[in-house]
Parts: structure tokens; C-alpha cells; sequence
């Protein structure tokens, strides 16, 4: 890969650092400026990646999870593209009798070459997006393969997080209308914003950076019980504990329903993670139990107005209300256009065609389910390759978790699992990963620990030694290198 005290590393490093910590500040990089920008440093970055990288093995740990989005990329493409319209009535029959219809209106001959997409410009726009997540996964993978990398990303993040409640307190105390590019809200807000267009954009934010600040805290609290040569001491600890505190308070602030279940579920994952990779211990999960309980505690003491708006919402009024029927309607979209999807991007352009009385006068720009919008947009084909790539890149972070060089390398893979099953639950609700700043701070992570090498037994020698000590961290060498020497 890109040698780590080389200038090309450094730049790859100091690039991505760069992004993360812009990237929220222009409202979360939705606006076209910030699209832009963020869309050519993707590229910037990709490009020093592959010209310091020696060959495509180097990138192999993140292959399949990149490769996938950069598919979904291709996918939107393909969508924009126009097609002999003989193959666009058996890719997409509902597609092609829309198009025939508007001909007819408009009194025009019927075209020969039909796009896929409802809306082409919103699916070749929505495409450079996606492709921007796939480069930076990979320039993630290449700057967190060395532990300099991942302390600098983490560190990127955590910075790119807490500017946020610094940039939203003045007008969450004043009671300032929530900030939108171009327009505001006509009601005051009582929510964190910070900079972003919405307070369930920046809630994803802080969990992500939330699931990072949990994996450093066990990391910190491993390495001062263990007093190793890292030098991990006490005030490590409290800081981490601190700043985990600081981020959990930020999100409560936001009062987003989306993130703090989606918090909650990081939480319980990472638990559950811990305790399979480190080995079942009654010990430990007492620990783990009383843990959740003191924080439950107080956070239901201290932060009861806070998390009134999600302990106060009535089940039935939180799942069926009209978000349900926005569901409902957004899988019949997907039934009209069941294989290839009605174009990434263009769920506001297909929802007429089935909107019902009921939502009929609202804005509706997104499902509020990215995983029901994807299916609908994407169709089966872009479904089925965002699952492999999810399947990919776990398989890779519980191989990390596993069988990771020491306990800083493991906390990264707890980091991963813990943000993308925050994002993951998030969306069930919200469409809050279009906002690249989201989307790219979670292919850093994700791609950072994804990246990290593991160690596997020679060919010959003792067997290898699977022990752990308390920290997690391997009993011994064991006859175990890394798996890729560098």
C-alpha cells in the first residue's frame, strides 16, 4: 500500500481528515456547492490512493464492500442511459408505457432509445454521490491499514462532531427557526441543529461518532488495566468517557425519535460483540448490564425533557401514522418497476404515480425508509447488490473483531459495527445518509477498520494459540503474523 511515512500517505491522510471535518459544516454538504466539493475530493483521494498503491491486493479487504456501492453507482448510470426500447419492455414494461403516454399527450412519434430512469439527470446526479462513498471507502482502507490512520479519522470525526452543538447552541437557546438553504422553517425549534438542514441529519452524525467514542472508551479502559506500551493511562479513560458523554448529550439534544433507537441498537450490538469476540463471561455481562443501567438511569434523570419526545410518542402514532402510508405506497411504486427500480434519486418523481388521497398536498422528497426507498429506486438489482456489499464488509469486521493484532485494532471493528448498525436502524426511519457528510463519515469508518490486518497461522509450526487475555487482545504471538506483511 501507500508507504506510511511516504508523502503519498501522508496526503491520502491529510485529505480525508480534511473532508470529515468540512464536510458537516455546509449543511451537511447537501447544497450543490458542497455536492461538488465533496464529490471532487472523493476523487482527489482516489486517485493518490491508487497511484501510491502497489498493487490490488493491497485494497483486497475492502474490494467487495466498494465494489459494491461503486455497482449501485454504475446502476444509476445505467438507469440515465437510453435503451432500445424493445429491451426497455422487458427490463422495465411500466417504464415504457409512461413514456409512450406522455408522447401521446405531447402529439410527438414515439422514441426509439427510452431511459430507465423517471428522471435522468436526478440518477446520473444521484450515481456521482454514490461513487464519491465507494472512493472514499477505499482511500479509508488505505489510510487506516496503519494505526496513525485510524487515530487521525477518528480524531477528523470527533472534531467534525462536536463543532456541531458549538455551531447550533446559539440558536437552539434562542429559539431560532430551523436553518434551511434558501428558506426556514416558520416554527421554532427547541432541537439541536448545528449546521445541518435538520436535526435527524446531524442525530446520525453524533451516532456515528458515538459508536466510535464507545470502542475508544473499551479500548482506553483495556489499555489502562493493562498498562501496555502504548502508555494508556487513566486520563485516557476519562477523556474518552468524557467525550462519549458530550456526544450522547448532543444527540439527546437533537430529539430525534431515529437516533436514539438507533443509538440504542449500536449500543446492544457492540455489546453483544464484545461479548462473542472476547468470549462469553457472566462476569463481563453483569458488567455490561449494570453499565446499561447506571447510564439508562441517568439519562431518563437528567435528560428526562429531552428524551420526552421519544419516551411520550405512542407506538401506533410513531409506526402506522402517515410515514406507514408513505411506506405502503412506496412498495407499490416498487411493484411497477420491480427489477431495475424507477431510477436512484427519483423517488419524488414516482410517488404521483401512486400517491393517495391521504398524502396527496404534502412534500414528500423521500420515503423516510431508505431501505423501502432503495428497493423502489433500485429495484431488486440494486437491493440485491447493496446486500452482498453488507454482507461483505461484515464478514470482514467480525473477521477484524476476531482475529485483529491487539486491542486498538479489534476497537476499530467494534467502532464499524456499532455506526452501521446505528445508520442502518436510523434509516429504517429517516433518509438522513443522503447528506454526504453522513454518508462519507460512515465509509471512513467503516473502510478504516475494514482495512485493518488481521493475523492468521503460518503454514508450518505450534498450532496457533486462540487465547485472549482480559483486554481482548491476543495471549501471544502463537505462531500468528499479519496478513498482509509491510
Amino acid at each position: 500500500m501507500i508507504a506510511p511515512d511516504g508523502y503519498r500517505w501522508t496526503v491520502a491522510a491529510v485529505l480525508l481528515v480534511a473532508v470529515l471535518v468540512w464536510a458537516p459544516l455546509p449543511y451537511g454538504s447537501v447544497t450543490p456547492g458542497g455536492e461538488l466539493l465533496v464529490r471532487l475530493a472523493a476523487c482527489l483521494l482516489l486517485g493518490v490512493v491508487l497511484w501510491g498503491a502497489a498493487s490490488w491486493r493491497e485494497l483486497r479487504p475492502v474490494v467487495w464492500p466498494a465494489g459494491a456501492v461503486a455497482a449501485l453507482a454504475v446502476l444509476g448510470w445505467l438507469q440515465a442511459a437510453p435503451w432500445p426500447a424493445g429491451l426497455v419492455a422487458l427490463l422495465s414494461p411500466e417504464r415504457l408505457r409512461i413514456e409512450r403516454l406522455a408522447e401521446q399527450t405531447a402529439g410527438v412519434a414515439p422514441a426509439g432509445w427510452v431511459p430507465l430512469s423517471l428522471a435522468p439527470e436526478v440518477s446520473r446526479s444521484t450515481a456521482l454521490s454514490i461513487a464519491s462513498v465507494a472512493a472514499v471507502l477505499l482511500a479509508a482502507a488505505a489510510v487506516g491499514s496503519r494505526r496513525r490512520g485510524r487515530r487521525w479519522i477518528a480524531a477528523a470525526l470527533f472534531a467534525g462532531a462536536v463543532l456541531q452543538p458549538a455551531a447550533g447552541a446559539r440558536r437552539l437557546l434562542a429559539g431560532v427557526p430551523e436553518a434551511t438553504p434558501g428558506s426556514a422553517l416558520a416554527e421554532p425549534t427547541n432541537r439541536l441543529i448545528g449546521s445541518f438542514v435538520h436535526p435527524n441529519q446531524l442525530a446520525l452524525l453524533l451516532e456515528i461518532a458515538l459508536a466510535v467514542a464507545v470502542a475508544v472508551v473499551w479500548w482506553a479502559w483495556s489499555g489502562a488495566r493493562r498498562r501496555g506500551p502504548d502508555g494508556i493511562g487513566p486520563g485516557h479513560l476519562v477523556g474518552a468517557v468524557l467525550l462519549l458523554a458530550a456526544l450522547a448529550v448532543s444527540l439527546v439534544l437533537t430529539r430525534s425519535r431515529a437516533g436514539i433507537l438507533g443509538a440504542a441498537a449500536a449500543a446492544v450490538v457492540q455489546s453483544g460483540a464484545l461479548l462473542v469476540a472476547l468470549g462469553f463471561r457472566w462476569r463481563r455481562l453483569a458488567i455490561l448490564a449494570g453499565g446499561a443501567a447506571a447510564v439508562g438511569a441517568v439519562a431518563l434523570t437528567v435528560l428526562r425533557r429531552p428524551l420526552g419526545r421519544l419516551l411520550e410518542t405512542p407506538l401506533g402514532e410513531l409506526v402506522w401514522a402517515q410515514r406507514a402510508e408513505v411506506w405502503s405506497e412506496t412498495v407499490e411504486l416498487w411493484t411497477r418497476f420491480p427489477l431495475v427500480g424507477s431510477g436512484l434519486g427519483t423517488f419524488a418523481d414516482g410517488l404521483p404515480l401512486v400517491e393517495s388521497a391521504a398524502l396527496t398536498g404534502g412534500t414528500w422528497l423521500h420515503a423516510h425508509n431508505q431501505w423501502v426507498e432503495l428497493l423502489a429506486t433500485g429495484g431488486v438489482l440494486g437491493a440485491a447488490v447493496v446486500a452482498v456489499g453488507l454482507v461483505a464488509l461484515v464478514r470482514r469486521l467480525a473477521a477484524v473483531l476476531g482475529s485483529a493484532i491487539a486491542t486498538e485494532e479489534r476497537a476499530a471493528a467494534l467502532a464499524a459495527l456499532g455506526a452501521l448498525t446505528a445508520a442502518g436502524v436510523h434509516e429504517l426511519f429517516d433518509f438522513s445518509l443522503t447528506a454526504p457528510a453522513n454518508a462519507i463519515a460512515l465509509a471512513a469508518v467503516c473502510g478504516a477498520a475494514a482495512g485493518v490486518p488481521l493475523i492468521q497461522p503460518l503454514r508450518s509450526g505450534p498450532r496457533p494459540d486462540r487465547g485472549t487475555d482480559l483486554s481482548g487482545s491476543p495471549a501471544g504471538d502463537g505462531g500468528r503474523l499479519p496478513e498482509t506483511p509491510r
